[in-house]
């Protein structure tokens, strides 16, 4: 739709019955086409405000899942050379799933958990270390880099199977409350305080996906985040809207490369919006009388 065309239509809509409506549709199509839309997050930002709201929705909806799959695909190649692939690899191996991940997670050792506690601290070193874990084959291997109770390395010292699985996923269960630990501060800001701006988002959407905190975080690691995304869809189109103004804003100034799709994205739900108001407005003689005499 050309400039001149949707000059017609707003001076022509003030003879038709959705003529607010119509006038907001061409601004908008219009604003969006600009070349300072297309380049500044902020402008983007004011314009799917300004969308009614079902069309904020699918907007907003689609920032939030693409920002996540993608965050999630960058953070785990980040972290594979770092020991996570480690770590994915002796899932696969023992079979546990990331959908039961959590519960075997909490099968772990607590006395080993507090000695671990000790000696790792934040998110790059707890996969790091259980990530040397993972790809351990002795009780030597394990005990150069953790110093961890004796008494428990005496009880598991016949099975080396059973101690590396608890030290393991005792390393899993602080990589989990060294994320889970600042989850409040993170939803409440919505800015960058953690180890990846990932995972920042992911903290500060987290209550989308209507999971726990850990099986969210277990998926964005170790699994396909769009496959839980996918089937908490409706909780997310009926919780979007919620979002902070300022999360928005975070997306979208942390992942460049959305900017273009959100643009494109708002180009569509502008263009849809004006098609329904245009529609209804030629419904109306005196609109299109007003509308082909100018």
């Amino acid at each position: 739709m050309n400039i001149q065309t949707l000059n017609r239509m707003v001076k022509a809509s003030y003879y038709a019955p959705n003529g607010a409506q119509l006038r907001k549709a061409c601004y908008g199509l219009m604003a969006v086409n600009s070349r300072r839309a297309s380049m500044n997050p902020a402008v983007a930002l004011e314009q799917i405000e300004q969308l009614p709201k079902e069309e904020q929705v699918k907007v907003k909806t689609e920032i939030i899942s693409d920002a996540l799959i993608q965050s999630s695909k960058i953070d785990q190649a980040k972290f594979d050379s770092k020991g996570l692939r480690d770590i994915k690899n002796y899932l696969k191996e023992n079979n546990i799933k990331v959908e039961n991940l959590n519960k075997e997670i909490k099968k772990a050792d607590p006395m080993i958990v507090e000695a671990m506690k000790t000696q790792i601290h934040g998110v790059e070193e707890a996969i790091e270390v259980t990530g040397q874990v993972a790809k351990a084959r002795s009780f030597e291997e394990i005990l150069s880099f953790l110093d961890l109770p004796i008494s428990n390395f005496q009880q598991g010292y016949n099975n080396f199977n059973w101690y590396k699985f608890h030290v393991v996923m005792g390393g899993l269960e602080i990589l989990l409350y060294s994320l889970i630990i600042i989850i409040p501060y993170g939803v409440s800001v919505g800015v960058p305080v953690m180890t990846t701006v990932g995972i920042s988002l992911l903290v500060t959407t987290i209550g989308l996906l209507y999971y726990s905190a850990e099986v969210a975080i277990n998926y964005y690691f170790f699994g396909d985040i769009q496959k839980l995304i996918e089937t908490r869809m409706a909780k997310i189109e009926s919780s979007v809207l919620t979002i902070p103004f300022k999360v928005l804003s975070f997306i979208l100034k942390s992942f460049g490369w959305i900017l273009d799709k959100v643009t494109s994205g708002l180009k569509g739900a502008w263009g849809l919006f004006f098609s329904k108001q245009a529609k209804i407005a030629m419904l109306s003689p005196e609109f299109k009388r007003a509308y082909y005499n100018i």
